[in-house]
Order: C-alpha cells, then structure tokens, then sequence
C-alpha cells in the first residue's frame, strides 16, 4: 500500500484509517509508541470514573501497549527536558512582564539552597 502523501489528523478515526493500521497489522516500534502515548507516566490504572482518551484508547486497540508501567529512561529524559524547558520559558515570560526581578528570583533561591552558593576559588 502506498504511502499517504497528506498529513494524517491525529484522532481515533485517523488511527483506524488503512493508513494508520494497515491490513497486515504491521507493528510500529512499540517502544517508541509507548514512549509517546505515557511520556508522563503510566496511564493506568484509570481513577475512579476516568476514561483513557479516545484515540489512545484506540491506538491501544490495535497495537499491545502497557499502558500501566513507567515508560522507557528516554521517554523520561524527553519529559524531564519539556518541564524544565516550559518552566525556563515562564519564568522568561514573568521577567519581561515586569513580574519578576531575577535579582531578587537570584536570592530566593540562594536562600532555599544553600548549596547553589558559588565556592571561593583559590589560587
């Protein structure tokens, strides 16, 4: 089957197109898969009345994830590196709102951790 030359939409019907999940029910690489479906964590077990979004809901319907485990060290870092880049760019946004000095953001931390405190160099 040839390849789709258009963007497919990322939605459940998307995922049951013959483009998404071809006749010969060819595996993705799982690893990745799962990599991006739980880069947060494990999806499961649901709380109380939740519900899995629908088009993970079907991804999982056709291809075997363990939705309940943590995902694999590279997914983690790939996370661990979106919060720390969304974290450096809100405090980008407060500095140039005016709602944040960095001087004093500075002390503020230097004040809860000690340890950050630059160590005298000698010669």
């Amino acid at each position: 089957m040839a390849a789709s030359t258009t963007t497919p939409r990322r939605s459940a019907s998307w995922l049951r197109s013959s483009t998404a999940i071809p006749s010969s029910r060819a595996q993705p690489d799982l690893g990745i898969a799962e990599g991006i479906v739980k880069h947060n964590g494990p999806l499961l077990p649901l709380p109380p009345g939740g519900a899995l979004p629908a088009t993970i809901d079907a991804f999982r319907a056709a291809w075997d994830l363990d939705l309940a485990s943590q995902p694999g060290p590279e997914a983690q870092v790939a996370a661990l590196a979106d919060d720390i880049a969304y974290t450096n760019h809100d405090i980008d946004d407060a500095v140039r709102a005016g709602l944040l000095d960095v001087d004093a953001l500075r002390r503020a931390l230097l004040d809860a951790l000690p340890s950050l405190q630059p160590t005298p160099v000698s010669p």
